[in-house]
């Protein structure tokens, strides 16, 4: 059945982008919170790849994987960045609520 593999892809990436925008937004420390967001973000897309190839056995992307495992924590730290730098701006354009 082609279906599952598709779901099982399609949850992996809102996991991947869903889950390093909590762990960025919950802390201001930026020293944990981009490499921990770009962990996360590397990693569930790295288990995904054999799940899928598992599930769907034509799927012949091991070349791929590969490439990912060495290379896509770069891009996991690039998302990152840019989910700490969107939090930056946000909450530096947020009103003051205090009183003078």
């Amino acid at each position: 059945m082609m279906i599952l593999p598709v779901v099982v892809d399609h949850v992996c990436l809102a996991v991947a982008f869903i889950a390093p925008v909590y762990v960025v937004w919950r802390s201001s420390r930026w020293q944990f919170t981009i490499p921990l967001g770009a962990f996360i973000f590397w990693f569930t897309l790295l288990i995904a790849g054999p799940i899928i190839s598992a599930l769907d056995p034509l799927r012949d992307a091991a070349m791929l994987d590969t490439i990912w495992f060495f290379f896509g924590w770069i891009l996991g730290l690039f998302y990152a960045w840019v989910l700490y730098m969107i939090r930056r701006a946000f909450l530096r354009k947020k009103p003051s609520t205090s009183t003078p």
